[in-house]
């Protein structure tokens, strides 16, 4: 899924390096595998988050920066207040 990464291209730009090289690149072990985090994306225990060496880096690479966690507000946006128009309703 080269979803994730191509949201921190659109995001932060380019960078002409591999995740795997960046300060911001996570390694963690669990079971006996390991599992890689880019924590400006995000981390979780979920695949959602997992990360891959080979990514080409977006333009935030070995920078400093207060931007965390892009997943959730990448996610937080698709949620809705109320109803849909034409929604059902139930109403206990």
């Amino acid at each position: 899924m080269k979803r994730k990464i191509e949201a921190m291209h659109k995001m932060f730009g380019y960078s002409n390096n591999q995740c795997a090289n960046c300060n911001h690149f996570l390694t963690y072990g669990w079971r006996g595998r390991n599992y890689f985090k880019c924590e400006i994306y995000g981390i979780s225990n979920s695949e959602a988050t997992d990360w891959r060496k080979s990514y080409i880096s977006c333009g935030l690479f070995n920078k400093e920066t207060p931007e965390k966690n892009i997943y959730k507000r990448l996610h937080d946006n698709h949620k809705t207040e109320g109803p849909i128009d034409g929604q059902i309703a139930i109403r206990l």
